[in-house]
This record gives structure tokens, C-alpha cells and sequence, in this order.
């Protein structure tokens, strides 16, 4: 069936085709010119509905070595998400996106002994895109980010876009104690405590029980605290999330 989709595109849209021998012709990789495009016109050719080919592309995409590629399908699956999505085509796209957001670090590729995807523009854009799914499952992937990511501006993607999505769980609680109390060095920036307190802030609108978790609790009394280190504004921040409880 797959094939008979990428036959039909190729063949019957003369761009494709001349694209197709264009770059058989200079001996490019026919994959890394074909798949943006290919893409494009399913998308152009109003055959968008058919969700899981356009993922089954979108996924050859994301695996790609080239990282605008990887940019591209993070940017498709946003259009997808924003569109509409059953669910069964939403749990992979969810998985393409959680792939992505730990590319490097959890999904490591090695070229001569050295870590060949790593790159953390594209993590961040999938991270990014989690928020915007409103799905349960995308609050685990961002856990995972959390645990695993160096990167603090990554991390501060990662929780911005938990209190997005505005569930609560017990990973999440305990992922934001290690941030709160600076469990690791990339944690350590005020800038990322402060955005993570603002993330708790917009999942307590949706989930008041949110800080009677004891341990997340714990983290914000953490950064109240003078001694703590943190600048005045992040520790006026937690002092009103503590009024609220």
C-alpha cells in the first residue's frame, strides 16, 4: 500500500517526477529530496486525511540524518495536531514527537564514536509541540525531557509547555522537586525555577490539588526561602503559590 502511494505521487504529479530524476540524475540521496516533498503534496493534493501515510512519511523524516528535515516533520506534526487527529494517529504522532525530543540523548546515533544526532534546536522544537497536543501521554514525555535533558533552555520548554498541557502526576511532581531544589547543574538557573513555578501556577488553575503532592509542596517552600539564592521576584512567585494552599 505504501508503495502504491509514493508510485502514485511520483508518477502522476510532473514536479515530483522531474524533482525524482533531477536529483537521480545528479546522484543526490533520492530520500532526503523526496520526503519533504512528497509530503507537501499529499498535504497540496487534499489526501491529507489519510493521516497514517502522511505519518508513515513524516516518521522517515524524523529518522533522517539531516535535522531541517527532522525540524520539518516536528512543524507537520504540529499541523496535524492542530487539525485534528484520531487517536490512534495521535499515539504515533506522540511517539515521532517523543523520539525527537530526546534525540541525542536518550535515542543516540554514533558516527566514528561520536554522538551524531545530537541537536538540541530540534529537541526543543518537539518539546515545544508536546505542549500543544493536549494529551495525557505528552506529560510523560515531557518527564522524560526533564530527567534527561542538559540543556537549561530546553528544560525551560519542557515546563512551560507541562503547564500547557495543565495535568498533574506524580512524575511531574517529582521531576519539578528536582528542578525546584536543584538536584542537578542544569537545573541550578533562576530563569528555569521561575518558569517552573509558573507552570505549577497554570496546572493549579486546572488542578487546585496540585500542591498537596508533599513533595512538590517541598520544592516551592524550597525556593521561598531566603537563603536559598534565588532572586526576589522567584521568591515573591512561590510565596503566592504557597498563599493559594
Amino acid at each position: 500500500m505504501k508503495l502504491y502511494y509514493y508510485a502514485r505521487f511520483i508518477f502522476f504529479h510532473p514536479p515530483l517526477f522531474f524533482i525524482y530524476r533531477a536529483a537521480d540524475y545528479k546522484r543526490v540521496k533520492v530520500k532526503t529530496v523526496l520526503i519533504p516533498v512528497l509530503l507537501f503534496f499529499i498535504c497540496l493534493s487534499g489526501l491529507s486525511a489519510d493521516d497514517a501515510v502522511s505519518l508513515t512519511i513524516i516518521k522517515k523524516m524524523a529518522e533522517s540524518p539531516d535535522p531541517n528535515q527532522k525540524l520539518e516533520a516536528v512543524q507537520s506534526l504540529e499541523n496535524m495536531f492542530a487539525r485534528g487527529l484520531s487517536d490512534k494517529d495521535a499515539a504515533e504522532a506522540l511517539n515521532i514527537l517523543s523520539f525527537l525530543s530526546t534525540e541525542g540523548l536518550v535515542n543516540v546515533k554514533y558516527d566514528s564514536l561520536r554522538v551524531d544526532n545530537n541537536h538540541s534546536q530540534v529537541r526543543n522544537e518537539a518539546v515545544r509541540v508536546l505542549g500543544t497536543t493536549g494529551r495525557e501521554e505528552a506529560v510523560e514525555a515531557l518527564v522524560t525531557v526533564i530527567l534527561n535533558e542538559p540543556q537549561t533552555h530546553v528544560l525551560s520548554t519542557a515546563v512551560i509547555s507541562c503547564g500547557q498541557l495543565g495535568m498533574a502526576g506524580k512524575r511531574m511532581n517529582a521531576a519539578f522537586y528536582m528542578i525546584l531544589t536543584g538536584k542537578k547543574e542544569a537545573y541550578r538557573y533562576d530563569s528555569l525555577v521561575y518558569n517552573t513555578l509558573l507552570a505549577v501556577q497554570e496546572i493549579m488553575k486546572k488542578d487546585d490539588s496540585l500542591l498537596i503532592s508533599g513533595v512538590l509542596r517541598e520544592g516551592v517552600i524550597y525556593v521561598a526561602r531566603p537563603d536559598a539564592g534565588y532572586l526576589k521576584k522567584t521568591r515573591l512567585l512561590a510565596e503566592e503559590i504557597l498563599k493559594k494552599k
